[in-house]
């Protein structure tokens, strides 16, 4: 209550998952806003999450979009990569996939891994376009670097197949 917003994020998180506390959504979408409206991108992160799904909160997708909006403007790479998911959905006019790309890939940019895999994954596959095997491969060593299996694995499959042809 004296206005310290890692504290009240941490406390709506605590709510959130009923740690330590007794689970209340509402009581995590306040101490949410409280720290969100200070400007804690984690906390605007979070509580967009909420009005996404509508737990503790009204289901609003512009009051979601908007907080994601401020925390990504901060350069809080976790926005991004909801952000490009929020984009990825279709919300009555159709998915935004050039505004999700860039999401996601300022969140890869930003060192979020879960991002990185998707970079690479659709760089792999040519969902955005062309196929880009070696930008593919370089996200996934990026994500391999921090000690993700999968993406291992993945770059060792790569440098089998078609990496060591070129």
């Amino acid at each position: 209550e004296q206005g310290m917003t890692m504290a009240q994020t941490k406390l709506g998180q605590l709510y959130l998952a009923g740690e330590g506390v007794p689970s209340d959504h509402q009581a995590a979408a306040r101490w949410l806003r409280r720290a969100a409206e200070c400007g804690e991108a984690e906390a605007e992160t979070t509580l967009a999450t909420l009005h996404l799904h509508g737990t503790g909160v009204e289901r609003d997708a512009a009051v979601a979009e908007r907080l994601l909006r401020r925390a990504a403007d901060r350069g809080y790479g976790p926005a991004f990569l909801q952000l490009g998911h929020f984009y990825t959905a279709d919300r009555g006019a159709g998915p935004n996939q050039p505004e999700a790309i860039r999401c996601y890939r300022a969140a890869a940019e930003a060192g979020n891994l879960a991002a990185q895999l998707i970079v690479a994954h659709n760089l792999l596959v040519g969902a955005w376009g062309t196929r880009d095997p070696e930008a593919a491969a370089s996200w996934f060593r990026q994500a391999a670097q921090s000690g993700h299996a999968g993406a291992q694995f993945q770059l060792a499959v790569m440098h089998c197949t078609f990496l060591s042809r070129s």
